[in-house]
């Protein structure tokens, strides 16, 4: 089976915040990611399977984690 071929797996705390960066401007902060039960780690693991992607923003209270297109994928795949 090829890399693209694999099926994606997401745990359900990951397609929450995962979900909730596609109802919230497509980004969510720290705050909003504890909200829905993700954690730090969480969003680090999203980023490092480029399902999302860090922003620091200097201007703003904290950073905030973007979906990418991958992550938009991979929700759409797990969605029943």
């Amino acid at each position: 089976m090829s890399k693209e071929e694999k099926a994606v797996k997401l745990t359900k705390t990951q397609m929450r915040a995962l979900h909730a960066m596609t109802k919230i401007h497509d980004g969510i902060t720290y705050y909003d990611a504890a909200r829905v039960g993700a954690s730090g780690r969480t969003l680090s693991i999203l980023v490092a399977r480029q399902f999302a992607v860090k922003k620091e923003n200097a201007g703003y209270p904290g950073n905030l984690w973007l979906i990418t297109p991958a992550g938009r994928a991979a929700l759409a795949e797990m969605q029943p």
